[in-house]
């Protein structure tokens, strides 16, 4: 069920099937109607502060606020999402996404004072969003914006921090580095395969073997990082 899930994600970020070609990629030729398809929904919560720009997928939208507080969230048709956290404070700061009995999903951030990073939701379909709780002493802010606008790397990325990215991979083996003093993973998703190519602390310099084709790959870092198929 779980893989079944998880390959409906994917095609719903535009990632391509093996011996699909460009043609067939829907971020290649994004157009005014697929745009306009997703943005029937209400995306502003009641009380945060809001913004909205639009790009491919749904109106990106921004929440922000100040200290703990817990916030009605949905992506629109529980579309594949990046969201964007910010924190300028400097005690503990905890983002979590709920459940609609405001039960706990996943933790996304989990750290202390200032903080910038980005992490991947939806990815799964059928883990349903219906809030956020967050956890904080500063002025935070959430950018969600649909997973399948970001731009596609073509076999490198690079970055610091929390990070997502959409990659094309065209060779088997991925050199990672990163330069940063705790716990650093880095996680792909694609048609292939799932799971972590890299579970680490501090600074790392490996090659790990790879799936070759479309991928969304979510990196947990403290420092820069560098994701490289390109020999």
């Amino acid at each position: 069920m779980v893989a079944v899930s998880l390959l409906a994600g994917l095609v719903a970020i535009g990632l391509l099937l093996p011996g699909d070609t460009a043609d067939d990629d829907p971020l290649a030729t994004p157009t005014t109607d697929s745009a306009a398809s997703t943005t029937d929904g209400d995306t502003s919560p009641a009380d945060p502060g809001t913004t909205t720009t639009t790009t491919l997928g749904y109106e990106e939208f921004t929440l922000s606020g100040s200290g703990s507080e817990m916030i009605p969230f949905a992506a629109p048709d529980d579309l594949a999402t990046v969201l964007h956290i910010t924190h300028e404070g400097q005690s503990t700061f905890m983002v979590q996404t709920l459940d609609a009995e405001s039960e706990p999903i996943e933790m996304l951030v989990d750290t202390e004072g200032t903080y910038e990073g980005s992490r991947a939701i939806n990815l799964i379909v059928g883990d349903v969003i219906s809030g956020i709780e967050i956890i904080a002493d500063g002025d935070w802010a959430i950018t969600a914006t649909y997973l399948g606008s970001l731009d596609r790397n073509l076999d490198e990325a690079s970055g610091k921090g929390d990070d997502v990215v959409l990659m094309d991979i065209s060779s088997p083996a991925m050199s990672i580095s990163h330069n940063g003093e705790s716990d650093f993973s880095v996680f792909m998703w694609s048609f292939e395969s799932q799971g972590f190519l890299i579970q680490a602390s501090g600074s790392v310099d490996r090659t790990v073997p790879v799936a070759m084709g479309g991928a969304v790959i979510e990196i947990r870092a403290d420092g820069s990082w560098r994701l490289s198929t390109r020999g």
